[in-house]
């Protein structure tokens, strides 16, 4: 009979992205499971991994950024800790591809919601660190091997001069149509003008692009999940 979960070949990659043998092989298991597949789910490991994640992202974060001040920091930890850029790091990986949902979703990548992906990518360094007894220094040497942080000065540099731009333009086509009023997230309405949340997508992209490779052929993810 066949375990529930992924097989046991997937699980070998998994071990071999983290470079990193699982003492308990459940755990790992457990990591891939969404809570629509039943009461066996990697919620409990995806929140004790938001944490750990918080911790290595802050410490590799201080290391490679060389300048700035506190919220320089702060906002270079905050993009590479949501939701988003967790669940391109998911696909980057392939772990998506191991993810175990329940029967309202269909078995396709495409289905499973950036939510889904974003938490089994925190679940998995959850799992590592709970099999490891709390070794920190295990999880941080796994993720600094499929993610290797060097100067991000120019990376967000990049990224700030786009937002601007964005920001720019946006507020030259709303005082061009009056629209003193219009939502912050809403088009302006001027052809090609980006919108505050496109802008945002694009900051995420920049991003991943710097420090995970080319993510240009990532397919679009359904909103909720």
């Amino acid at each position: 009979m066949a375990a529930f979960g992924p097989t046991e070949e997937q699980l070998a990659a998994v071990q071999k992205d983290l470079g990193y043998t699982f003492r308990d092989k459940w755990l790992l298991r457990q990591a891939f499971i969404h809570a629509s597949a039943g009461e066996f789910n990697g919620l409990r490991l995806a929140w004790i991994g938001d944490a750990v994640m918080g911790m290595v992202v802050t410490q590799l974060v201080f290391a490679s950024t060389l300048s700035g001040d506190c919220e320089t920091l702060h906002n270079r930890r905050k993009v590479m800790v949501t939701r988003e850029f967790c669940a391109e790091a998911c696909r980057k990986m392939k772990w998506h591809n191991y993810a175990i949902v329940g029967k309202g979703y269909a078995k396709m990548d495409t289905d499973i919601t950036m939510n889904m992906q974003g938490e089994l990518f925190e679940a998995v360094w959850g799992a590592q660190f709970v099999d490891s007894n709390g070794d920190y220094a295990a999880v941080m040497a796994s993720y600094e091997r499929n993610f290797p942080l060097k100067d991000l000065a120019p990376v967000f540099a990049e990224i700030e001069a786009a937002r601007k731009e964005t920001e720019e333009a946006r507020a030259a086509a709303k005082k061009g149509k009056g629209k003193k009023h219009a939502a912050a997230d809403e088009p302006s309405g001027e052809p090609g003008t980006p919108t505050i949340a496109e802008g945002y997508q694009d900051t995420i992209a920049k991003v991943l692009n710097g420090l995970l490779g080319d993510t240009a052929d990532a397919p679009e993810f359904p909103e909720s999940g």
